[in-house]
């Protein structure tokens, strides 16, 4: 991982073609490729959004992934940004324990 400069003077992180591969890279039938299935959370004034397209310089954002349209499976991920450097924290979560703790209600 390299640092360098962004657009608005920023740092951020870019990784070059000779990184690792991603873990689910390896489970779409070898062909080094994999499927992701993403949904954004937001506000009813799309807080989110807009701080991204005005450029709000402190924001954080809330999503949940699924990977090779497997969900049993499921990260759990905010992603932050600071003055152009962003961090990310992910908790996977299984849909078995989520069903089984919503029908329990």
């Amino acid at each position: 991982m390299v640092l360098e400069r962004g657009s608005k003077g920023g740092p951020r992180s870019r990784q070059f073609w000779a990184a690792a591969p991603h873990r689910q890279a390896g489970c779409a039938r070898g062909r080094g490729r994999y499927l992701i299935r993403s949904l954004y959370f937001d506000n009813l004034a799309d807080k989110a959004f807009r701080e991204k397209i005005d450029g709000v310089s402190r924001r954080e954002k809330f999503r949940i992934r699924y990977y090779n349209g497997d969900p049993s499976l499921i990260h759990l991920e905010k992603k932050s940004k600071l003055n152009g450097l962003g961090t990310k924290a992910t908790a996977e979560l299984q849909a078995k324990v989520l069903l089984e703790n919503n029908t329990k209600r």
